[in-house]
């Protein structure tokens, strides 16, 4: 590599001469310099130094095993350490595929982190439900170990419309105001476990919406008023273990046409 303006720090090298033959341990590059074996194949901060000034030993690498777990293969192409994959540069050159799919702070004040369509927000002390980028076309929201208060304003939200999976344990809720969940058509998993709900009425999904799984397991829930699932048509599966229920009403779980499990242990039902 040059670093005179002259380039005559390069003009009497051995590599220009093949004087010098390299050993078995050595990979001679196609200028003619010879390097470590080891750097065959692997691009790194170092390899301007130690790998071939001309990059030839970083070229017909598509068969190349990295040597070491502590490696990840570019796409047909070299190896580089695991500490540069998702460092904010690429050095895949061909695919950049070292920088795809990567985590990234995101919500309000980036306390979230943000990767393949879920956004993490557990347990950053968090009071409201932070608003999402609709760029960023998020549909797994988890917000678990907070101390979230659910507003129906905030649920009804342009940007939580594409949401399918929300967990909301552990975050001391004792109720769900009426129409949190009247616009969460598209959510199909919701988890409220480990709450401190005493009670459903049926103003809690007061609108049909395609939820599959709703999950309520660790809360106090003493009474679930009739009618509280009737427009949960599409729910396959509800957790209702280790509440405080002692009386299963008539008519307290209509509608759930197409649940195939309902679990009721840790209760006081006689």
């Amino acid at each position: 590599f040059p670093d005179c303006l002259d380039v005559s720090d390069e003009g009497f090298c051995e590599y220009h001469t093949f004087q010098r033959a390299c050993t078995d341990q050595e990979f001679r590059c196609s200028n003619g310099q010879c390097i470590d074996q080891s750097q065959v194949c692997f691009m790194d901060k170092d390899s301007r130094r130690l790998g071939c000034i001309d990059n030839s030993h970083l070229v017909n690498c598509s068969d190349h095993q990295c040597p070491s777990e502590d490696m990840y293969k570019c796409p047909k192409s070299y190896c580089i350490n695991n500490s540069r994959v998702c460092d904010g540069f690429p050095d895949c050159r061909q695919s950049l595929e070292d920088e795809d799919s990567c985590e990234f702070k995101c919500g309000e004040n980036d306390v979230c982190t943000c990767r393949d369509g879920t956004m993490n927000c557990e347990d950053q002390g968090l009071t409201d439900i932070p608003k999402i980028n609709v760029k960023q076309h998020t549909t797994k929201l988890l917000l678990k170990d907070n101390r979230i208060r659910l507003r129906a304003e905030r649920m009804k939200a342009e940007d939580l419309y594409h949401v399918t999976y929300l967990d909301l344990t552990n975050n001391s809720l004792v109720e769900i105001p009426a129409g949190c969940f009247n616009t969460t058509v598209t959510l199909t998993s919701l988890s409220l476990s480990y709450n401190k709900l005493w009670y459903l009425d049926n103003g809690t999904f007061p609108v049909p919406i395609g939820l599959k799984q709703l999950h309520l397991t660790g809360n106090m829930i003493q009474y679930i008023e009739p009618g509280t699932f009737e427009n949960l048509n599409d729910l396959t599966a509800l957790d209702l273990s280790n509440q405080e229920l002692s009386v299963v009403y008539k008519n307290m779980f209509k509608g759930l046409k197409s649940i195939t499990v309902l679990n009721l242990a840790g209760n006081h039902i006689n």
